[in-house]
């Protein structure tokens, strides 16, 4: 791209000209358009050269990065800085300037006699050095790289608009990865850490659901533990409060973070990619995925007309685990209602009763005469 704005810059016309735009294409993939120096023979034989290179069909024949471009350019500016500078009088002379040693500086001082210039303004001396000016500037902001505010705010974007799990990975692979490398003590660096956990449990949620409809293992425990509670979710002859207490026993037996698991469980499928291996054996991303179903869960029964009724079922069963050869059973399913509705005022009543029934206390279910 580079390569064609020069050649378009220092020409006044693209390196292939067609009004078909097939013929257009097929020209890209299989000619080689004019030398620059072939339509404007002032040209700097070294620019003529780069700009060649950088419209090399083969990518490996290209300059290796903007860096190098930038290097390159300066150079080519420098050489003809110093052509200028060590112009004899008698050359001068001969290209119609007049020139005398400055008494001041000792340099070479030339006044040019004047003359019409003819030549288009793409043409002209000031414009080429302008546009090549211009184009060092880029090569420099391209080779220092973006600021830390323009990541972010790039970032910031594709996190908001991304409708897919695909723009969520190249948000990761583009700009949060890049911020986080950069600028990892940044004033954004809390906040684009948050979007990057976020990313990679998107993520995970979208293997999960592809294993549980195609009925797959999990890769170690913590993505087998969250594609039973993904089952129980979904299976809508289940009481929802089962789901909800898997997912709330995820959350209090994994770790904020500890030693990702690298081993695959027994029949689970390898991963090709190193990246997401990782991602998958470390809790967090699973103690966070589990977190997001839970709240959506939680969220959708409180609001459930039918509310009462699924409690009721639900501590039924506890009450009858109480009374079996699990008693243990009922004490872990009242155990994990107070954990998930601690904070729930609107059920209070039950969060009292489950409360006594976890000590083993008498107590009436609310509702029950």
């Amino acid at each position: 791209a580079t390569g064609c704005l020069l050649y378009e810059v220092l020409t006044g016309e693209t390196p292939f000209v067609s009004d078909n735009p097939a013929e257009m294409l097929m020209m890209h993939l299989n000619d080689d358009p004019y030398n620059v120096r072939e339509k404007i023979p002032e040209c700097p034989l070294a620019l003529d050269a780069l700009i060649e290179r950088l419209l090399a069909k083969n990518v490996d024949d290209r300059p290796y990065d903007a860096l190098a471009v930038h290097t390159e350019l300066t150079e080519i500016l420098k050489k003809a800085q110093e052509v200028v500078s060590e112009a004899s009088p008698q050359t001068l002379a001969l290209s119609g300037a007049s020139a005398s040693i400055d008494p001041e500086t000792g340099k070479l001082r030339a006044k040019k006699k004047k003359k019409k210039d003819q030549s288009e303004f793409y043409q002209k001396t000031w414009f080429l050095v302008t546009c090549l000016g211009l184009l060092i500037a880029a090569g420099i902001g391209l080779a220092l790289g973006p600021s830390e505010d323009s990541l972010y705010l790039s970032a910031q974007e594709v996190i908001r608009s991304s409708e897919t799990v695909t723009e969520l990975v190249d948000a990761k692979k583009f700009y949060l990865l890049p911020y986080l490398e950069q600028f990892p003590t940044g004033k954004h660096a809390a906040e684009v850490t948050k979007w990057l956990d976020d990313v990679e449990v998107a993520v995970l949620e979208k293997q999960v659901d592809s294993k549980v409809n195609r009925k797959r293992d999990g890769r170690n425990p913590y993505e087998t533990a969250c594609l039973k509670a993904v089952t129980a979710e979904r299976d809508k002859e289940r009481n929802p409060l089962e789901a909800i207490e898997m997912f709330q026993s995820i959350i209090a037996t994994l770790p904020d973070s500890a030693t990702p698991v690298s081993e695959p469980a027994a029949g689970a499928e390898p991963s090709a990619d190193a990246s997401d291996t990782e991602v998958a054996g470390d809790p967090k991303y699973w103690k966070l995925l589990a977190k997001n179903h839970l709240d959506s869960l939680k969220a959708a029964l409180l609001a459930h007309p039918e509310r009462e009724s699924v409690f009721t079922e639900r501590m039924s069963v506890a009450e009858q685990k109480l009374t079996s050869d699990k008693p243990d059973e009922g004490v872990a399913i009242f155990q994990l209602f107070r954990e998930v509705f601690r904070a729930d005022k609107d059920v209070e009543a039950w969060f009292e009763y489950a409360s006594r029934r976890t000590k083993g206390e008498p107590a009436r279910m609310p509702g029950m005469k």
